[in-house]
């Protein structure tokens, strides 16, 4: 077997700790749509994703002085790719997608993950298939499209904005898979601060040069609270949940990691009851497909 084999029997079976952590990033990844949708209140999507990249460079950079992470910076090309497919491309789509569906239905569009994973790891990295992942697979994408069957806020608009969250998932997918081929020895540090910092300067750059931040930050009257909004979201969603992704990646499977996203919907909904919307048995009907499509999926 070469060094860069990448076969599904070198995958461990997920810990108790692997669960948790599955557990954890659903909720705060859960959590991140209604983040967005509140950065949206005063900011513009490519703002939002701006600020989110530029807050989470800023956590990192004091990082790339440490030996554990600069003496892995000549891997700086297979991070930058991992970032600008994994981060930067979804970081921008899933603001746009929002100005037009609501936080719940993101969510709910988000756990088309998992199924895109599992097809790019076929197509592209030449991983083996089972009928209990591809069971799991199919079951839990079905849940997701009937929970978005039940979703009142999703018309043919929303269909077509949705089609920006699918091609954001795809990068998720294509992200995930380069990570467990080409990065699996990589500490989870080294590859959230470097890809980060590859691509969160650039956006701070973008954003003080080419967009009208300073002055929305100055005029806008909920400006400062939609920044903090931002600020959680780059702080718990994106820095803090990268460093337990990318070791939930490296330490069980690509499939299994991009599970999350069949919970995420889950919190998105709840956000939205907290937030006056209504669920009904078919939503809970829809979440119990969710459920048993993670667990029969699982390694």
């Amino acid at each position: 077997m070469t060094k860069n084999s990448y076969s599904p029997t070198i995958n461990k079976a997920p810990t108790l700790l692997g669960w948790i952590s599955l557990i954890f990033l659903s909720v705060i990844w859960g959590s991140s749509y209604i983040l967005i949708k509140k950065g949206l209140t005063a900011f513009s999507p490519i703002q939002v994703a701006c600020l989110r990249l530029a807050i989470t460079a800023l956590i990192f950079t004091p990082f790339l002085f440490t030996r554990r992470v600069y003496k892995h910076l000549d891997k700086w090309k297979i991070l930058f790719l991992v970032a600008f497919i994994g981060n930067l491309l979804p970081f921008f789509l899933f603001p746009a997608a929002q100005t037009r569906i609501s936080s719940g239905a993101a969510g709910i569009l988000s756990s088309l993950t998992p199924l895109l994973t599992f097809l790019v790891g076929i197509v592209a990295f030449h991983q083996k298939a089972t009928k209990a992942k591809v069971a799991g697979v199919i079951l839990g994408l079905a849940g997701a499209v009937y929970l978005m069957n039940q979703e009142n806020h999703v018309g043919w608009e929303g269909f077509q904005f949705g089609f920006l969250i699918v091609i954001a998932c795809l990068g998720y997918a294509v992200s995930t898979n380069l990570i467990k081929k080409e990065l699996s020895s990589t500490p989870s540090l080294a590859i959230s601060a470097i890809s980060f910092a590859l691509v969160g300067w650039i956006a701070i750059v973008f954003l003080f040069t080419f967009t009208d931040f300073t002055s929305v930050l100055r005029n806008e009257e909920n400006a400062y609270s939609a920044l903090g909004y931002i600020a959680t979201l780059a702080f718990s969603s994106t820095a803090l949940a990268s460093i337990v992704y990318f070791k939930l990646i490296k330490e069980t499977s690509a499939l299994f990691a991009a599970s999350v996203s069949y919970l995420t919907p889950v919190v998105a909904v709840g956000w939205g009851l907290l937030d006056g919307e209504l669920m009904s048995v078919f939503h809970i009907a829809g979440l119990a497909l969710i459920l048993a499509g993670i667990y029969l999926s699982k390694d």
